[in-house]
């Protein structure tokens, strides 16, 4: 089995293949994904996209454990909804898996198609497991459209 991992904010989104070859011209390049953070005492589904009234903002990976730590700025360290926008680079053609490992809540949209949708405050998952899943075609190459909600509640914030 060959693994590819695209690590990226308080989550981890992983494409997961079996038996493919990544083509060596399948590379992101940039800064990576722009995320907003802003204060919020609720999870609402479907998320809203935001990016004012935020409490702190950021660009690049977002593969983060902030642990009983604010993420930034003003953002309080539990109670905050992470939102994350960019594009991301199909690394091959064919259906790619979606790993999720998110405390708490999780929602992920792939060109306005709804990917994730994990409603439940939980514990990160770690490793190999996920707490939610989804799967999307892609063609090698071709670069999608990347929406990420990730609500913090309260505890850890992974």
């Amino acid at each position: 089995m060959k693994l590819w991992r695209y690590t990226r904010v308080i989550f981890i989104i992983s494409f997961l293949f079996s038996g493919l070859t990544i083509p060596a011209s399948a590379t992101i390049t940039g800064t990576g994904l722009a995320i907003y953070y802003k204060s919020a005492a609720s999870w609402t589904v479907p998320p809203a996209a935001f990016t004012s009234s935020t409490c702190h903002t950021a660009t690049g990976n977002i593969n983060f454990n902030w642990g009983g730590e604010s993420p930034g700025g003003s953002c309080p360290s539990d109670n905050f909804t992470s939102y994350a926008v960019g594009y991301i680079l199909a690394p091959i053609s064919g259906t790619v898996t979606f790993c999720e490992q998110t405390d708490d809540q999780f929602y992920l949209k792939i060109d306005s198609n709804l990917v994730i949708n994990d409603n439940t405050a939980k514990a990160a998952a770690t490793g190999q497991s996920c707490n939610g899943t989804g799967t999307v075609n892609m063609v090698a190459g071709n670069s999608y459209s990347i929406q990420a909600w990730q609500h913090e509640a309260g505890g850890g914030a992974d």
